[in-house]
């Protein structure tokens, strides 16, 4: 169903769609949490600068990965 209010907002009055943009949300949110929390452990548990920045690209190598397959599949 297409609305024509031409508003920002208006596909939030969808439940379903509000649903999944909530779930994305809280999601990206999490994941960004549990970035810092592994930075701000690897700073406690060593002084090694390369140490501290592998944690985070450990964090991001599977979505680099992945992503240009996942592209080319959709």
């Amino acid at each position: 169903m297409v609305t024509e209010s031409g508003s920002l907002l208006s596909p939030l009055k969808e439940a379903p769609f509000r649903a999944l943009w909530l779930t994305s949300f809280f999601n990206s949110m999490a994941v960004v949490m549990q970035e810092i929390g592994v930075a701000w452990l690897m700073t406690s548990l060593t002084l090694s600068p390369f140490l501290v920045a592998l944690a985070p690209a450990a964090l991001a190598l599977p979505f680099v990965m992945f992503s240009l397959p996942a592209a080319v599949l959709a």
